[in-house]
């Protein structure tokens, strides 16, 4: 190795390195999974691998999760196992990137480094890399595992043991997930040309045989073994793949194969328009290289074109599939599905290198942009489909048209990315790279706002977590209720059985758990006629989850984990509020009722504006005691009272000061009675242009709370 062949290696060292630090800070701000059932099945399959008990089997694969048990082994706590997680998703990442170059030098060897390096951060820098190690989906594993059997490919006339490496690497892309077929189709083809040149049969059957043994042992061994530990006795496994009947059903209809082609273009297109052309430019490449030196038979020249078509044939395959899996339910409302991007991205880490090295090789772009322009008329005029509904962003992470204008249609989008694409490819060189940075920081920032409000909407544990960790040693059993939840978050089931991995959480019915778990009850349905020794202690609206425990353990446990949170509750399980809805107002609901406030960062805040900072809701509302808890900070409450009236203003409850001590300490609270039942109940927040203040929630509860 010359000197500057080694200092171009440490460079590329250091580049790695520094991505890894980007990829862990990008994760860094995000606590925890958000709600997909997909992110929680990978988690909980680790967990049971790692030892835990389990209640939460799925049809999601398991790959992922033997990479990530040893965390549940290691680390004894959800927050520590989902910061390993990200981390791992982050050195992933980073080993993608150091084969990428290993594979790069070997299509280039000549190349300059710069140019390497140029295209290395190109491709490591790509949008969904960066989003999606904040996730805990499959990507990076596959990412990885595609690199390091291509990788191994490159070395295979060492000897077999390369060929049996990179053979159970592309099985295990299939322990992954689904789309790990693609990549075994490309291995397959690569194989087949590399024996049919080099007489090297030997070398196809094994891999043959092995990733088959590989998709038969995950499919009748690992997946149903892990799945049925994961089950308890007499219940059934959450499922979302389509079921063999229904798939057949499906595939004689017509409207089945119109689907899939329009989806197969508009997909393809969106893969072209999220790589900015560069895996359009990296196809024409290897296909112009492998055409050219057909007739060699022997040599690593003849190795990497085959290479390309592994790259090749594994692309179109994941589209196909990607297109297919997504034609089967018809009546599905997302606009993601059309330009799906989480299926086939996987597998694009080194084209994106080989799209930019060679686009500026003097390959044909102009015809490029005719093929790419024309599916796009294609599709925008030929497919007459209403494509509307909600929109999953997690999917289409580099999908820049979206981020640019989210306020138009799909139509809208592959036409601007087909434009942009083109624009991109005539570019100088350097322009091209900043533009594309450009996008990729745009996309970025959008996948992570989306991101964010999952968490503050839906994923973030919440107080009852928090009260089961206070409250309950590990492997205690704690019941969820066997019915199908009718109210508040259906996916809040998902995440308690991330959040609770240590305990014995799983599905009970209400007579099960009295009589066989010495924990706590929880159910998203209303229980009546309650047995006299059991009682509801709390409840959310927002979650719809109730807290119900036995009266012997009622008085052991402490309540204050429930303290300035959504959740209401009683150690005595007497509270009205616990049996119809409870006045609770965080701070985007006060916004509704404000008129000098603005809301930011999830507080409502004063602007220097005297007026009502806060007014309402405007319910009726029984008499009886009751307390005010206001959730606020700040640096002055000059100017500052909190109200109380009923009767369009008529009757005034209370007035209370609010002082710089009660800013300081997070916190004011106020009591008071009514002596009727009264309506058009409403609290209210005075302020001046002197007061600085932010308020995160206002709740009334009976004065009987603890």
């Amino acid at each position: 190795m010359t000197e500057g062949e080694s200092g171009g290696k440490r460079l590329h060292v250091y580049l790695g390195v520094f991505l890894f630090a980007l990829y862990v800070l990008c994760a860094v701000p995000f606590s925890g999974p958000a709600y997909l059932s997909d992110e929680i099945g990978y988690l909980t399959k680790a967990a049971a691998l790692g030892g835990s008990d389990v209640d939460y089997a799925t049809s999601w694969f398991g790959g992922y999760s033997i990479l990530i048990a040893p965390l549940f082994l290691i680390f004894d706590n959800y927050e520590m196992v989902w910061r390993g997680v990200q981390f791992f998703n982050a050195l992933m990442f980073f080993g993608s990137f150091l084969l990428t170059r290993k594979i790069l030098k070997s299509f280039f060897p000549g190349e300059h480094e710069g140019e390497i390096l140029l295209a290395l951060s190109v491709a490591a820098l790509y949008p969904s890399w960066l989003v999606l190690t904040a996730y805990s989906f499959t990507t990076p594993a596959i990412v990885f595992c595609f690199c390091l059997s291509l990788y191994m490919f490159t070395r295979i006339e060492k000897g077999l043991l390369f060929v049996c490496v990179s053979s159970l690497v592309v099985g295990f892309i299939y322990w992954i997930h689904p789309t790990g077929l693609a990549a075994i189709f490309g291995a397959w083809a690569s194989y087949f040309l590399y024996a049919r040149r080099n007489g090297q049969w030997g070398y196809f059957l094994v891999c043959t045989v092995i990733t088959i043994l590989m998709v038969l042992a995950y499919q009748f061994v690992f997946h149903p073994g892990l799945n049925l530990a994961m089950t308890p006795v007499g219940y059934a496994q959450d499922s979302h793949y389509t079921e063999g009947k229904s798939l057949s059903e499906r595939l004689i209809e017509l409207d089945f194969y119109k689907n899939f082609g329009f989806k197969l273009i508009s997909q393809t297109l969106a893969l072209l328009i999220s790589s900015f052309g560069l895996v359009g430019a990296a196809f024409f490449y290897l296909f112009l290289k492998f055409r050219k030196s057909v007739r060699l038979s022997e040599g690593d020249e003849g190795v990497l074109d085959i290479l390309g078509v592994w790259l090749m044939v594994t692309c179109l395959a994941a589209l196909g599939m990607g297109a297919a899996s997504l034609s089967l339910q018809p009546d599905v409302e997302r606009t993601d599905i059309w330009i799906y991007g989480r299926y086939s991205e996987p597998f694009i880490y080194p084209m994106l290198a080989i799209g930019l090295v060679s686009a500026y090789r003097g390959f044909n772009k102009k015809l490029l942009c005719v093929l790419a322009v024309i599916m796009a008329v294609f599709f925008i005029y030929g497919s007459n489909v209403e494509i509307k509904g909600f929109n999953n962003l997690v999917n289409i992470s580099s999908f820049w048209p979206y981020a640019l204008f989210p306020e138009k249609d799909v139509n809208f989008w592959l036409g601007v990315g087909v434009g942009g694409v083109c624009c991109i490819l005539y570019l100088p060189r350097n322009f091209a790279v900043v533009l594309a940075l450009f996008l990729s920081i745009a996309c970025f920032q959008f996948g992570i706002s989306w991101h964010f409000n999952i968490l503050s909407k839906h994923s973030k544990p919440d107080a009852l977590v928090n009260f089961i960790y206070e409250n309950f040693e590990e492997n205690t059993c704690v019941a969820f209720d066997d019915r199908k939840s009718s109210q508040g978050q259906s996916e809040r089931r998902n995440l308690l059985a991330f959040y609770l991995f240590n305990y014995n959480f799983r599905r009970y019915s209400f007579n099960d758990w009295f009589l066989n778990c010495n924990g706590i009850f929880l159910s998203q349905e209303e229980l009546f006629a309650l047995p006299s020794d059991v009682k509801k202690i709390a409840g959310s609206n927002r979650s719809g989850i109730s807290v119900y425990a036995k009266n012997e353990d009622i008085k052991k446990l402490d309540f204050a984990a429930f303290f300035d949170s959504d959740y209401f509750y009683d150690s005595k399980g007497e509270l009205s509020c616990l049996h119809v809805s409870c006045l609770y107002l965080p701070a985007n609901r006060l916004a509704d009722f404000s008129g000098v406030g603005e809301l930011s960062g999830g507080r409502l805040l004063s602007v220097g504006t005297a007026g009502v900072l806060f007014h309402g809701p405007y319910v009726s509302w029984d008499k009886g005691s009751y307390r005010i808890e206001i959730s606020l900070n700040g640096s002055d409450a000059t100017g500052a009272r909190l109200d109380a009236t009923s009767e369009a203003g008529k009757n005034l409850h209370f007035v209370k000061k609010i002082t710089n001590e009660e800013l300081n300490q997070g916190h004011a609270y106020v009591s008071f009675t009514l002596d009727e039942d009264v309506n058009a109940f409403e609290v209210r927040l005075f302020v001046d242009e002197h007061s600085k203040i932010a308020v995160q929630s206002v709740r009334l509860v009976p004065e009987a709370l603890p």
